[in-house]
């Protein structure tokens, strides 16, 4: 119970790379995480997921990257750390990174799916992708905020000149009424 392996049950990561990943978290480190090379993503997925993560670093300074999946090592104080955010919708990779604990990688080659096709639909991942930008910034929301001040600032603007204009005469017909 001192390590916790976390990964996906499509085969995707191979179980064979554990084993690294144990050695290379006894050399000092609370996460190993595995990056996939070769990825056999959609190229669309790979597009979309890239995209994804430029704008997820730039907005929360970070170096996420799409070559990183579940698939990592954890120590037990990583787990407790992580099993007390209590968010509701959790991004792994995200929450770790925000945790703060020493990390390393290893390369793992990305196999095929071993059965199947993938269950997320492309409304569960933009789901998940805006749950990911809204839990480590308000960026996003500050966004919406001044864009709404601005769309109140301009329909106020609008209205003093309507009514203005009602009043010297040159009423706007329809608007004033």
């Amino acid at each position: 119970g001192r390590w916790t392996v976390v990964m996906d049950c499509d085969l995707q990561d191979p179980p064979e790379a554990i084993p690294r990943l144990y050695a290379k978290a006894k050399e000092g480190y609370d996460i190993v995480f595995a990056r996939r090379t070769g990825l056999r993503n959609s190229w669309l997925r790979r597009v979309a997921s890239g995209a994804y993560f430029r704008i997820l670093n730039l907005l929360l300074k970070t170096e996420l990257s799409p070559e990183f999946g579940n698939f990592s090592i954890i120590s037990t104080k990583v787990r407790a750390a992580f099993l007390s955010v209590r968010d509701k919708d959790r991004h792994y990779l995200m929450i770790l990174n925000w945790l703060g604990f020493e990390h390393e990688a290893i390369d793992v080659p990305h196999a095929a799916r071993y059965e199947g096709k993938s269950s997320y639909t492309l409304a569960m991942l933009l789901r998940f992708a805006f749950a990911g930008l809204f839990f480590q910034t308000t960026t996003l929301l500050r966004w919406i905020v001044y864009v709404g001040f601005a769309i109140s600032l301009t329909g106020f603007g609008l209205a003093v000149f309507l009514v203005a204009n009602y009043f010297v005469g040159r009423p706007y017909a329809g608007w004033t009424s």
